[in-house]
């Protein structure tokens, strides 16, 4: 900002950071005068979607995911955050059909993938869910959200000495 940037140029990032720091009022400085860059209006919209989430207004992030899906509707992180809020909402069946759509998109994005090996996981057990895990590691080797995701699965299917190993990886 003091070389000139203005605010809206880094308002979704700011807002992005802030809130990967649960810096939830900060953010919500940032992001709720939803004036966004015009290469980061999906990207603001959808960190003011996960924003609303997580203080429990889940009609204000659906409104938030409307605005982003309106400017990105083939982002498939677009359709991962507007599955979790169905997700959150208790609409399991929208859920995985908006996985499913985020993996129809962009059958390689790691954070879709881990999705819909959560939502599986929940569905058809743990077994069902590595597959699509181990896919979504080989392709975000470092994503410690993916990571976790993994290791949890991975223990919870029994096979301790694998989840040892993911975990030690997500603490190098």
């Amino acid at each position: 900002r003091g070389a000139g940037a203005a605010r809206s140029d880094v308002a979704a990032l700011m807002g992005e950071a802030l809130l990967a720091q649960d810096e939830f009022a900060e953010a919500r400085e940032w992001l709720a005068p939803g004036t966004f860059a015009p290469a980061d209006q999906s990207r603001g919209w959808r960190m003011l979607g996960r924003l609303e989430r997580a203080a429990g207004n889940l009609a204000a992030a659906g409104a938030a995911y409307d605005k982003a899906l309106a400017v990105s509707p083939n982002d498939p992180q677009v359709w991962v955050d507007i599955g979790r809020l169905r997700y959150v909402g208790g609409e399991q069946l929208q859920a995985i059909d908006a996985a499913n759509r985020a993996l129809a998109i962009g059958a390689d994005n790691p954070l879709a993938l881990a999705f819909r090996a959560e939502l599986l996981r929940d569905q058809a057990g743990w077994q069902a869910a590595l597959p699509l895990y181990e896919r979504a590691v080989a392709l975000a080797p470092n994503d410690l959200a993916v990571l976790g995701g993994y290791a949890a699965t991975l223990g919870e299917a029994g096979q301790a000495r694998a989840m040892l190993a993911v975990t030690r990886t997500m603490i190098d």
